[in-house]
């Protein structure tokens, strides 16, 4: 520990010197102005000079770079703690041979096993977060240490801080790693401690559980899940850092190709002013520029809603009924199928009623009917997309958006064949609830229904203002267009070339052009929600068993008992297996849009935007792609999760009353893999997320080498070729 600290205060120190020197070579006379300029550019980019505006920042600094050192120092400790305890069982184990024969010594130490294990699965838990938090950011500045490697440093103390800062990194992560594994490899002891019992003490009763718990368990500190702290995973960290460095080796060397982007070889007051103008902010100069889109788009809606809005029956008083639950999904997950016929999918009738039979498909509805009209709608988007992209040069962005409108109407397609076997699939889901273990009261009944809300409200909040932020932003490019008179025309021109490249304009075909393009953004963010949705259904269903399961740990129970959960926890079983069956394709779609977006997306980061409203819309946009990937992923994950949790309660049977049922059930819940899928290609575990980061990185690396600025080859205000004009 003392070492650590030493070598990160060392590390800390030398970073003093090295910032200095660069900052000497400023053009700035004031030695302390140009190092906090150039020490934080983002700062002082908008804020005046101020020493102690910088001073303030140096300090947080330096207080964060304590925090990042005693991240590391923490988990070495922890790993230490844990690894004594687990070493302590082991050396009773091998110094007490006098007390094998002792069926009451092997029942002892296997308590006091079971105490350790369950001591680190609580510990596991509350520093997973941690452990996620050091490997990330240490691989992420080893990297970024190995780019430097090809940047040339002339003074000797930059050279000096280079390398000692990279080997304070590798030492660290390797440090944290060790002693990490080193839990892992104590259980490992205990693994070979029982195949090297000697004859004649491994027939009994206790040491034949004992080797069993052995076997079964997997002890080692973990990244909440997504991989554990084994010798193995710094070769695996060793592997991706070589594969990661040689693309980035391209990458660093074409960006040397293109010059030096040193703020130290330009006056700092013209990178600011310089920096001003990209992000939008007024520098001085008087720009006379076209008035905004007036604001009557509000009687606009209004007459819309006026038109075409009805409801089924007049509002009546809500009454105590109403706000009762009754614990089943087809009741929790009625707002949420509302909201997706008003995006035009999922037209089934009897979506209020609690009665599941009550449910309906009919291809003469009026919901059907909507979902024909939208169906179209958006199939010419797509067909226009299509040729619009074909018929002209390359252009990446064209690609994207044909991408945007045929991924929404395959989702229309599949959502539309969910539809005809819905009624089926959710009279079956309420009859395993109506099986499982009943709930106490209201509140338990109404939780998954609350939480279903609250996620379905966060969600389109997001992504509604993910799409205003969209409009606001695709006003800049409209107004650009003086030869357009009419501010709605240039609007939809320049956002919709694909159409009125070949169809002249008209109000009714823009404002038609419009609304199918809010309905499949609307249905690009609810194919994200409805898994969400689905796998908070099912993994409520194994907390229920659960949840009764740790109600009877350590507890002698019949064999019947076990026989009847063991059956409850087949039926949720094949209940997952079977809306897998149905859900496959959506969940496959929802990965491989999210994956495909957030590359465009970290692509187009390296493009410039000309106001401050296209960067907040762009990060925004980022961000919510990012969350919902992840959010589809735990949530799915979630329902691998509690599968596994029903073994926690039967590794603690009494030994007297372990029976038939209880091993099968045991068996089951430890051999079985319980989760969703995509079209069977992966299952959706915590280790997906890992693998679609890994995935990104990769072809984003990739990517980076071949992009450029692309130049439209369509004026957007007179949509033609520009090679014609």
């Amino acid at each position: 520990m003392v070492l650590l600290l030493a070598s990160a205060l060392i590390e800390h120190v030398l970073s003093k010197p090295a910032g200095l020197h660069r900052a000497y070579r400023c053009p700035i006379p004031n030695l302390l102005e140009a190092h906090y300029k150039q020490a934080f550019p983002e700062m002082f980019s908008f804020v005046p000079y101020n020493p102690y505006i910088g001073f303030l920042a140096q300090t947080i600094t330096s207080l964060l770079t304590v925090y990042w050192n005693y991240v590391d120092l923490f988990l070495i400790c922890v790993s230490i703690g844990l690894r004594t305890n687990l070493a302590h069982v082991n050396e009773v184990l091998r110094s007490s041979e006098k007390m094998y024969h002792r069926s009451s010594f092997w029942k002892e130490q296997f308590i006091h096993y079971r105490q350790v294990l369950g001591l680190i699965r609580d510990v596991n838990s509350h520093v997973g977060a941690f452990i996620v938090i050091s490997y990330s950011s240490n691989l992420f500045f080893i990297c970024v240490q190995l780019v430097n490697v090809f940047q040339q440093n002339s003074s000797l103390i930059v050279t000096t801080y280079f390398w000692y800062s990279l080997a304070h990194l590798i030492g660290r992560i390797v440090a944290v790693s060790l002693y990490g594994s080193a839990i892992h490899d104590e259980y490992c002891r205990t693994r070979s401690f029982f195949y090297n019992l000697p004859d004649g003490f491994n027939c009994s009763e206790e040491v034949q559980r004992f080797h069993r718990q052995v076997e079964h368990d997997s002890v080692a500190l973990t990244g909440y899940e997504f991989f554990h702290l084994t010798r193995k995973l710094i070769l695996k960290i060793a592997a991706t850092v070589v594969t990661y460095e040689l693309v980035l080796t391209q990458v660093n060397e074409a960006e040397a190709k293109n010059g030096d982007d040193n703020p130290c070889t330009l006056q700092i007051d013209e990178l600011v002013c310089e920096k001003r103008k990209k992000i939008g902010f007024p520098v001085g100069e008087n720009h006379d520029t076209k008035p905004l889109i007036q604001p009557t788009w509000h009687t606009v809606l209004k007459r819309w809603c006026t038109t075409w809005i009805r409801w089924p029956k007049a509002p009546r008083r809500a009454g105590r009924e109403d706000w009762m639950y009754n614990g089943t999904f087809h009741e929790a997950v009625r707002g949420v199928l509302m909201l997706a016929q008003l995006f035009s999918i999922m037209p089934v009738r009897g979506i209020l009623a609690k009665d599941p039979r009550k449910l309906r498909f009919s291809y003469t509805s009026g919901r059907a009917f909507y979902t024909y009209f939208c169906t179209v709608g958006i199939g010419f988007l797509a067909a226009m997309s299509m040729y619009f992209f074909a018929s002209m040069r390359y252009h990446f962005q064209k690609m994207v958006t044909a991408f945007f409108y045929c991924y929404n109407l395959y989702a229309m397609y599949r959502f539309g064949r969910l539809a005809q076997k819905w009624p089926a699939l959710m009279i079956k889901w309420t009859r395993v609830d109506d099986s499982l273990p009943p709930q106490k009261d209201l509140f338990e009944r109404a939780v998954l229904a609350y939480r279903i809300k609250l996620c379905s409200i966060i969600v389109m909040t997001l992504s509604l203002s993910e799409h205003l932020l969209s409009i606001v932003s695709a006003v800049h490019y409209s107004n650009n267009c003086p030869a357009v008179h009419d501010p709605y025309e240039a609007f939809f021109k320049s956002n919709f070339a694909f159409v009125y490249y070949y169809f002249s304009y008209s109000t009714l075909r823009g404002f038609l052009t419009k609304f199918f393009n809010v309905i499949c953004n609307f249905i690009w963010s609810y194919v994200d929600l409805f898994v969400i949705v689905i796998s908070m259904g099912l993994s409520h269903s194994f907390r229920r068993i659960n949840e009764f399961l740790f109600l009877h740990k350590r507890e002698k129970k019949t064999e019947q008992f076990w026989g009847e959960q063991r059956q409850k926890y087949r039926n949720v079983c094949d209940l997952v297996t079977t809306v897998d069956d149905h859900i496959s394709a959506i969940t496959m779609l929802s990965i491989s849009n999210n994956l495909f977006f957030i590359c465009v997306q970290i692509l187009n980061s390296m493009n410039s935007r000309p106001t401050l409203v296209h960067t907040v819309y762009f990060w925004f946009n980022l961000i919510i792609l990012i969350g919902r990937t992840l959010a589809v992923a735990m949530f799915a994950a979630e329902v691998n999760d509690e599968s596994k949790r029903p073994i926690e309660v039967l590794r603690t049977i009494p030994r007297d009353g372990w029976c038939l049922e209880a091993k099968r059930f045991a068996e089951e819940v430890t051999t079985d893999t319980v989760a969703l899928t995509g079209l069977k290609f992966f299952s959706m575990t915590r280790k997906l997320v890992l693998n679609v980061t890994g995935a990104i990185i990769t072809y984003e690396l990739v990517l980076i080498q071949f992009h450029k600025d692309e130049v439209s080859d369509v004026d957007l205000c007179k949509l033609k070729r520009m090679d014609t004009l």
